[in-house]
């Protein structure tokens, strides 16, 4: 089945070339594309899609606070559609997304026919005493849990056109096709999250220094809030909780060992 991936990014110097060779090497460099939202950061990548945004956002910020997704993904629902046009399935996933199928994402979209699929997620964690990561090295091979994340479940693989209202819509954020929590995922769809995989480049990406903000209020006003953090204290808090995500009706998660079997994907 022709497939096409896609992402929206900005800023995402170590986890985009892994992203980009990881989809890349499934379905072709040919079928990857890379929207970025006004990144600063340059990347030494060999793109096949590439192309520079303006979604009318604040092209100074380093990262977004929920407040401003709404414009984010409108254009991804756009670019699902636009993409069905030419591709018999496309792909949406951000760039600390990796879905696993064993033994082979592609050979599994083409034998499991569905108009979506829905992942099952789990969230790779930094433990304490696990040092920085080497991006020069398979990542997975160097963590040794994960935990299992209802809410990041996300329907990222669609073979027809979906709708943004009524039976069969997506939810904001590919959480849901159908709008229900009690949507099942697929069981052999692994959806790898890298969102806390590794301290330093977590706090790059969502901790906030500015001097403006004096209180929770100046800090929604300004960014937003979640997914980005002022006080440096509850950042490291929320890091370092493994059930950080119950608040938004996770259930609750345990430590699992990360199996073996999906430590070589990337």
């Amino acid at each position: 089945m022709k497939t096409a991936v896609f992402c929206v990014c900005r800023n995402e110097s170590k986890l985009l070339p892994l992203w980009f060779k990881y989809y890349s090497e499934i379905f072709g460099a040919e079928n990857v594309y890379v929207f970025d939202d006004n990144s600063t950061e340059k990347y030494d990548i060999d793109f096949v899609n590439y192309e520079m945004l303006n979604l009318g956002r604040d092209p100074n910020a380093e990262r977004f606070g929920v407040h401003d997704y709404g414009t984010l993904w409108n254009f991804i629902i756009n670019k699902y559609h636009e993409l069905l046009k030419s591709y018999e399935c496309v792909i949406h996933v951000d760039t600390d997304d990796f879905i696993i199928a064993l033994p082979s994402l592609k050979d599994y979209i083409d034998i499991h026919k569905k108009l979506y699929f829905r992942c099952t997620a789990y969230e790779v964690l930094q433990g304490i005493n696990e040092p920085a990561l080497d991006w020069n090295r398979p990542v997975l091979e160097q963590r040794e849990n994960w935990i299992r994340i209802t809410n990041l479940d996300k329907t990222c693989i669609v073979t027809g056109s979906l709708e943004l209202k009524g039976p069969g819509s997506w939810v904001i954020g590919n959480h849901y096709a159908c709008g229900s929590p009690n949507e099942v995922s697929n069981k052999s769809l692994i959806l790898v999250h890298l969102h806390r995989i590794d301290y330093e480049n977590y706090k790059k990406k969502y901790f906030v220094q500015d001097k403006r903000i004096q209180n929770e209020r100046d800090f929604i006003h300004l960014y937003g809030g979640y997914p980005l953090f002022w006080q440096k204290s509850v950042m490291d808090d929320y890091f370092n909780c493994p059930d950080a995500n119950n608040r938004w009706e996770a259930r609750p998660a345990c430590i699992e060992r990360i199996p073996e079997k999906y430590k070589g994907g990337f």
